[in-house]
């Protein structure tokens, strides 16, 4: 799981650090920086599992002076993540980007600086390997030759078991796009053995590949649509066509209806449940789930229920899930060891608080006992 991290200078983010729980709501009002922390996740993954600086930025933003905080001209931003593998070892990535001067349009964003370090309680913490520029270091102190471009990351190439691990790590984080989870094409039609994150292609790679997890995922559904009878696939392989291999048409089943449903015939907020649950059930153990807006689409009632069932997938896989949230009845819901408190300065930019570590958890427990809610309390701390 992810442990805490540190940003500077990356968008709104001036200066900022958050440790995360393993279950936590990321709140706050709009445009404080909520999406921009998701962001600076998104394209430490996309950097670490081998793609440029560049591509992954254009996953993020429309140009790469985006990225920086323009408080001043520095165009340098880091990130610092810790994170836990399932082999409960932790580690520590540090990168710093910057502007290449005098570099084409769009300009090229170059690793400035990248370091991996291991965690231990046995031997101390130990530097991996350091790269500053085109310089390389093995375990920080032994020059060690390796040619890698000037924007991508030594650790998509660098091979040993600590890079094998954090790559690993980052390759089951899963944040899906709201494309991902709204997109009425890829609910149809799904194919056995596909690796996109189309509902229809998670859904047949659980029937087919977890059947105990897909027999707890149709459990799980019914408590959300209680007109919900079963998914039937209907094989769409053809003989002569080897693309087609595979794939089926996935319709819905509904008590007291003679005939199935195509999937797209169903509303958005139960496409959104069955992608949230379907996502939960399929993230490997000890990995992390994170989810913008996870209320959006969702009827109030429903989205305290879906939360209550992912936490409880969460505890029971040893998942941690992040989510961000506007919903004050579901802010109010949770407790207060379980919510980032997301605020935006002029002087300082955004700033993120784990509510629990900060100096205000008196007042806020005499604000509750007195009768007030947390919702009220964070909107006095504008």
């Amino acid at each position: 799981m992810i442990k805490s991290i540190t940003i500077n200078n990356f968008k709104s983010i001036i200066n900022s650090s958050i440790k995360f729980p393993a279950f936590v709501t990321i709140a706050g009002e709009n445009a404080v920086g909520k999406t921009n922390l998701i962001q600076s996740i998104k394209f430490l993954k996309s950097i670490i599992l081998g793609a440029s600086t560049n591509e992954a930025q254009k996953k993020i933003s429309l140009i790469p002076n985006e990225l920086f905080n323009f408080t001043d001209k520095n165009t340098e931003f880091s990130i610092q993540i810790v994170v836990e593998t399932k082999e409960e070892i932790e580690y520590e990535f540090y990168i710093k980007v910057s502007l290449k001067n005098g570099s084409p349009v769009p300009p090229l964003l170059l690793v400035k600086q990248e370091k991996l370090i291991r965690y231990s309680k046995e031997l101390g913490n130990q530097i991996v390997y350091l790269r500053e520029g085109g310089d390389f270091k093995e375990k920080g102190t032994t020059p060690f030759p390796l040619a890698v471009e000037p924007n991508k990351l030594a650790l998509s190439i660098y091979k040993n078991q600590d890079t094998d691990n954090i790559k690993y790590f980052f390759s089951n984080l899963v944040i899906p796009d709201f494309e991902d989870i709204n997109n009425l094409n890829s609910i149809g039609i799904g194919k056995q053995g596909s690796t996109s994150s189309d509902l229809a292609d998670i859904l047949i790679n659980l029937s087919h590949g977890k059947p105990e997890v897909y027999q707890d995922f149709l459990k799980i559904t019914r408590k959300f649509m209680p007109y919900f009878s079963s998914f039937n696939e209907i094989p769409m392989s053809n003989t002569s066509d080897e693309s087609t291999k595979g794939n089926f048409l996935l319709v819905l089943a509904e008590n007291n209806l003679k005939e199935s449903l195509s999937m797209q015939s169903i509303s958005a907020g139960d496409i959104r449940t069955l992608y949230l649950i379907a996502s939960a059930l399929t993230v490997e153990n000890n990995s992390s789930l994170i989810i913008e807006e996870i209320e959006n689409g969702i009827h109030p009632k429903r989205i305290l229920d879906l939360v209550d069932q992912l936490e409880t997938i969460a505890r029971v896989k040893d998942l941690q899930i992040i989510f961000t949230t506007h919903s004050s009845m579901l802010i109010n819901k949770m407790p207060v060891t379980k919510i980032i408190f997301v605020q935006k300065k002029t002087d300082t930019g955004t700033q993120f608080h784990l509510l629990t570590d900060s100096d205000q958890i008196t007042k806020i427990r005499d604000y509750l006992e007195n009768g007030g809610d947390i919702t009220d309390y964070l909107n006095n701390l504008r």
